[in-house]
Parts: structure tokens; C-alpha cells; sequence
């Protein structure tokens, strides 16, 4: 099961979510399952979501009356609060959390009653986090992760394009005749997994809208699939992921699924990455539908939305402990690979800026800058060299 993902390939990216987790004694259970929808029926609600950065569905949460930026991660087994949010709020029994690293750590949990809108979601359990190292690079102040332990409660709906997230005691209806119609399977009750084949080699997936990226497929999956095999790949390393508190170097692979099936729905030219992740299908693949989770009839809808090709500047950055802009992931087939530009080589201009040390302030107009960018130049110092780029969007 899993608690955060960190850090993603494209420029800005940050993701939340890959490890896999927690105890599974009767006790954990019951402190997940136990709670509960204070509305009996007849409820029906819309959010919006709040805009960022990094493509987090992040909406507002309403804590012991604080109005909260939370993560809607059906990736995350559990809800996770920040220490700053939860203040002398009364603790409960410690939990063992495992990170993407396979790190393990023991923390304080705790029951919240949340209220979405008019909804009030009752005796929720949370795992209390220290959120800062993941909110000095999100570039928004992240409070805590609704998670699948009260995600579970009612039926959803996500709208990318309008930036939008419903919830309802009733399922969705199927948007159109168009939408794809898909069965859900639930690890522990709690977390969605959907089928997928490709041309004979089947794999179950993690629905984790906390996670920004399209497809990710885990290396023994991949080492073990003849049909994987035979892809073409582009190789690449850096932080690619990580954890909550700590940044991860890996290598990592880029293939091109001609086709894609999900239970019987085909879907084509999916991008993915080969990675030590567990299999995720996340935010890259979902924004170009409307995404309904039935979790009553354990049914996923997605109705194709106006697709919106990814344009992106094909490697990322990142600042370090010494506040010094750096390379987080390279391309094999770069000219800054060629170079030998690898991850942690210092950037020293950026756009024509030159740059010793960064703030987070500033790290982040950086990247809001690039929004509307279509070219982007740095000079890297690496060996006491300075190597300098012109980087399109492609």
C-alpha cells in the first residue's frame, strides 16, 4: 500500500504517492474502515479544483473549522495530515509507514471528523506527517492527503477540464454512450485496481489520482514481458521519485503503448515510463476523460474530453539543501547527456538570468514561467565547465 510519490520527470513536476505500506493487523483495519458519512442520503456536491503548479487535484477541506489544501489521492491507502495542521489534537497509537525507499517509520495517528462543502465525513483516520520537504518544492501549501480510507465513502466524479471534483451518496450515471465502462477491483477494501493486457501480458494497476504521470510499469514487470521487451525505449536518469521526505535516483525507461487494453476498452499510443514504482496509471492518462469513480458498483467511466497534446520542456530541475538550482533528470538521447550532465550539476543561468543561490519564491516563478514559454535556455557548470542550451517544448 502506499503513502507518497515524490518528484516527477517533466520540468515542474512533483507527484505524490508510491510506497507501499502499513501493517495489516485487525486493528489497522478497523481504524481505516471505521467511519463514516454523517449525511444518510440525498447528498451531492461539487468542488473546485484548486490550481497549481504540479497537476495535483487538490481541493478544500474543512478541519476543526481551518480551511485546508488537500490532495484526492485514491493511491494513498490512508490519510495523511500535516503535524502544523493537526496542532495538540489528541494522538492516537503509532503506525509503521514504509516509503517508496522502503524506509520505514512510526507515526502518530489520529481520528478527524472533515467536511467537504456540506458533506461530513466522520471519524476519519490520518497518519500524521511532516508535510514541509514536500511543500518546498510543491509550490503550494499541501495540508494533508484525502486518501482511500475516506474516499471509499460515496461516489466521485472529476472533471480536468473544468477543474472540478463532484462526490455523491448516489453512483454517477455513465456521462454518454462514448464513455468507457470499466470494472473496479479494491485491495483491502480501499484501494482501486483496474485490469490491464498488453497483447496477452496482463497487469493489475493502481487508479492513483495522485499520481501525475500516465503509466507507470514496474522493471520486474517489464524484465519478465517479452512483448515489453521488444519496445523501443529511451533511457533516462535523475530523481524521477522518491519519498515525502527524500529525493530518489533512478533510472528510467520511455515507451510508446500502440495499444493499450483496460478490461475489454482498447486505448492507444500510451505513454510510460519503466521505473521501481509499483504499476500506476494516474493524472497524465485521466485528465483527457471525465472521470467517474463508482466506488458502490465498483465502476470507473471515462468520457473522452477534447484531447490536449503534452508539451513539455523534456528534462527537469530542482533545488538542493544548499538552495542551488540543479539537473533532476536527463535523457539518454539529450545533448546535455552527451555532454555527461547528470543529475545534481549546478545551473548558473537560467533565461538569461544568472543565478548563485534560490529561493523557494523564486524557484517557483520559474517555473510559473515557463507556462508560457515555448524555449528555454541554461548554462550548467559541470567539471569547473560550462556547457549552455537551448531547450524547445516538444
Amino acid at each position: 500500500m502506499k503513502v507518497l510519490k515524490w518528484f516527477s520527470l517533466l520540468v515542474c513536476s512533483l507527484l505524490i504517492g508510491n510506497s507501499l505500506v502499513y501493517s495489516q493487523d485487525k486493528e489497522f483495519q478497523s481504524f481505516l474502515l471505521k467511519s463514516y458519512i454523517e449525511n444518510k442520503s440525498g447528498y451531492k456536491t461539487e468542488l473546485p479544483i484548486i490550481k497549481n503548479l504540479n497537476n495535483f487535484t487538490i481541493i478544500n477541506v474543512a478541519i476543526d473549522g481551518k480551511n485546508l489544501n488537500f490532495i484526492f489521492d485514491t493511491g494513498s491507502m490512508i490519510s495523511l495530515i500535516s503535524e502544523k495542521a493537526v496542532g495538540d489534537s489528541k494522538k492516537l497509537k503509532k503506525i509503521a509507514l514504509t516509503d517508496g525507499n522502503g524506509k520505514k517509520e512510526k507515526v502518530n495517528t489520529l481520528k478527524k471528523d472533515i467536511e467537504l462543502n456540506n458533506v461530513k465525513f466522520k471519524e476519519i483516520g490520518f497518519a500524521v506527517i511532516d508535510f514541509e520537504h514536500l511543500n518546498k518544492y510543491s509550490c503550494i501549501q499541501i495540508d494533508g492527503i484525502l486518501g482511500a480510507n475516506a474516499i471509499r465513502l460515496c461516489n466521485w466524479q472529476i472533471n480536468y477540464s473544468n477543474k472540478t471534483l463532484k462526490l455523491s451518496d448516489e453512483p454517477f450515471s455513465m456521462v454518454s454512450t462514448t464513455a468507457f465502462d470499466i470494472e473496479l477491483k479494491f485491495h483491502n477494501q480501499l484501494l482501486p485496481l483496474l485490469d490491464l493486457n498488453y497483447k496477452g501480458d496482463n497487469f493489475l494497476t493502481l487508479l492513483d489520482t495522485g499520481y501525475n504521470n500516465t503509466l507507470s510499469i514496474n522493471k520486474n514487470f517489464y524484465s519478465t514481458s517479452k512483448q515489453l521487451k521488444g519496445l523501443s525505449f529511451v533511457e533516462g536518469n535523475g530523481v524521477f521519485s522518491g519519498t515525502y521526505k527524500n529525493l530518489k535516483e533512478q533510472e528510467v525507461k520511455k515507451v510508446v503503448l500502440d495499444t493499450l487494453r483496460i478490461n475489454s476498452n482498447l486505448f492507444t499510443n500510451i505513454k510510460s515510463y519503466i521505473t521501481d514504482e509499483k504499476p500506476l496509471i494516474g493524472y497524465g492518462f485521466l485528465k483527457d476523460y471525465i472521470t467517474t469513480i463508482n466506488i458502490e458498483t465498483k465502476k470507473l467511466y471515462l468520457e473522452p474530453l477534447n484531447k490536449n497534446i503534452n508539451i513539455d520542456f523534456d528534462f527537469s530541475f530542482t533545488y538542493n539543501k544548499k538552495n542551488e538550482l540543479i539537473i533532476a533528470f536527463v535523457w539518454n538521447n539529450s545533448q546535455l547527456k552527451k555532454d555527461g550532465i547528470e543529475f545534481g550539476d549546478k545551473i548558473i543561468k537560467f533565461n538569461g538570468k544568472d543565478i548563485d543561490k534560490i529561493n523557494k519564491k523564486d524557484y517557483c516563478d520559474l517555473k510559473e514561467s515557463l507556462e508560457s514559454k515555448n524555449k528555454l535556455e541554461i548554462t550548467v557548470l559541470k567539471d569547473k565547465k560550462e556547457f549552455s542550451y537551448t531547450i524547445m517544448k516538444n
